[in-house]
């Protein structure tokens, strides 16, 4: 009986010992782009390299970089995608540039996110959309195209 547990330890060890060298080869395979992660017998999903889609703000027309908080919540609000509206979004920023001193008329703002290159696997920023600023009368107008969709979001400047 001690015979046939030391052979079965030593077997289930030589596979484990093979299973994790394979693992650790195909990760470095695939990330350098030489293999396909779900090719070879690898463990696809787990052999890919991480990619986590990141958020990109741009303003035209000024030189105001976006807040912590401001990525946070519009990271928030565009998990359900091209169905969310930028409400909470768009306030959070008006009243930061507000605070700042930037003028809000005729400012540009541009959304980017990052999608995974199939070939290079690498990550690159593509253009989701752009929302225009206009104020008419003490109401901020935000002409918004983004996913795709036309939309005129507008507030009152009481802040």
């Amino acid at each position: 009986m001690k015979y046939w547990l030391n052979k079965y330890f030593s077997l289930m060890g030589m596979f484990l010992a093979l299973q994790l060298s394979w693992c650790i080869a195909h990760v470095l395979l695939v990330s350098n782009g030489d293999v396909n992660p779900w090719k070879l017998g690898g463990y696809g999903m787990y052999t890919t390299p991480a990619y986590c889609p990141l958020p990109e703000i741009t303003i035209e027309g000024t030189n105001y970089v976006p807040s912590n908080r401001v990525y946070s919540i519009y990271k928030r609000e565009m998990l359900a995608g091209c169905l969310s509206t930028l409400r909470d979004f768009y306030e959070t920023l008006l009243k930061e540039l507000h605070q700042k001193r930037e003028a809000l008329a005729g400012l540009t703002i541009k959304f980017h996110h990052t999608e995974l290159d199939k070939e290079t696997m690498k990550a690159k920023y593509v253009s989701s959309g752009q929302a225009k600023i206009e104020i008419n009368n003490g109401l901020v107008t935000i002409n918004e195209e983004l996913c795709s969709r036309i939309r005129k979001l507008t507030f009152n400047l009481d802040f």
